[in-house]
């Protein structure tokens, strides 16, 4: 799969539809999920509720966020720039990787 460039995109793009695919299952059977976890709450099913409160992040103690704007703006920024180097630095890596495997042929 690493040597073949047409596998892997081919690969790749099931992979997405599966992914996809999935997700839109999952989806139609939010209703049921949602029901069903409802009838457990109304039944007393503490376990359900604490499953639910976790799941949702609301009994994470997540350290306040900033509340001045500039400060929000400057953590965005910030946050871009590290996405962007992260990807080059990933990209770097690819090529890298690319060069290894021409090398090797």
């Amino acid at each position: 799969m690493r040597k073949d460039p047409v596998f892997q995109a081919a690969y790749n793009e099931w992979h997405d539809q599966l992914r996809e695919s999935s997700r839109s299952r999952l989806l139609l059977l939010t209703e049921k999920a949602t029901d069903a976890v409802e009838k457990a709450l109304e039944a007393g099913d503490a376990r359900t509720g604490l499953q639910l409160l976790k799941g949702m992040g609301l009994l994470r103690d997540l350290p306040p966020g900033p509340t001045d704007p500039a400060a929000v703006k400057r953590m965005s920024e910030l946050e871009k720039r590290r996405q962007k180097s992260e990807l080059e630095r990933l990209e770097r890596l690819v090529k890298a990787d690319e060069m290894i495997d021409r090398m090797e042929i």
